[in-house]
């Protein structure tokens, strides 16, 4: 979501100072306050669900591969049953985040058997706090055009 508001930024500006169609910018600027208005959207209702989740201690156990290949998730044991976190894995560092048998504290839903860890709760914080950011700056842009 994150490149595909880049690209369209960097198509208007090449579009604005190329002198090119009026019509041009205002659809990839419509495209881009869809973009952000759908992040934003996405973080308040997983900031929602994780308010709801109940708190407890867990113990990581592995990363999941899912059948597909693209995603894996952590997984953690609780009570004796394993639960995969919400957010997919990014793998981008494998050995500092996860150790094996990690005591951790994490929220979960035992229903849907779903797991906010530590980096899910900071991915979801701190992406609404920069979709809201970035929503306000489209607002600022947009109101003194």
């Amino acid at each position: 979501m994150e490149t595909l508001i880049a690209v369209a930024i960097f198509l208007i500006l090449i579009l604005l100072f190329t002198g090119h169609s009026n019509i041009a910018v205002i659809v990839l600027s419509i495209l881009i306050v869809a973009a952000a208005v759908f992040m934003t959207f996405f973080f308040v209702i997983n900031f929602i669900v994780f308010l709801f989740f109940r708190s407890g201690d867990a113990e990581y156990s592995r990363i999941e591969e899912r059948a597909n290949g693209k995603w894996r998730n952590a997984c953690y044991i609780i009570d004796g049953e394993e639960y995969r976190c919400i957010f997919p894995f990014d793998g981008l560092f494998v050995k500092q985040p996860y150790k094996e048998n990690a005591k951790c504290h994490v929220r979960f839903n035992a229903k849907i058997g779903k797991v906010y860890d530590k980096y899910a709760i900071i991915t979801t914080i701190l992406g609404l706090v920069f979709s809201l950011g970035f929503d306000a700056a489209l607002i600022i842009i947009y109101v003194n055009m």
